[in-house]
């Protein structure tokens, strides 16, 4: 079974690859230089088709994809910022 994990680099995901005995690829925003990561600069529209025209050119198709990129800063209630609430929303709801 081939696993596409978007976030690769995350602690969970790799605890999972880990524990788990599959075949992982991954899309990840750090610098790890691995075979089976494509690395992009940020999680945007524009990278994640590079990241998927690179896997169809390997002739790689995933059984499953899971996502684990994430952004977060501190809390929004206390301190509101409207362009990082904009920029959250984006990175963990809009590109996945």
């Amino acid at each position: 079974m081939k696993i596409l994990l978007v976030g690769s680099s995350s602690q969970i995901s790799e605890k999972i690859k880990k524990k788990l005995k599959f075949n992982f690829f991954g899309i990840s925003t750090s610098k790890l230089k691995a075979k089976k990561i494509f690395n992009i600069n940020s999680y945007n529209k524009t990278n994640i088709n590079k990241a998927i025209a690179y896997f169809k050119n390997k002739n790689l198709f995933f059984d499953a994809v899971i996502f684990f990129n994430g952004f977060h800063k501190s809390s929004l209630y206390t301190f509101f910022n409207e362009e990082l609430f904009n920029q959250i929303i984006k990175k963990n709801l809009l590109f996945p």
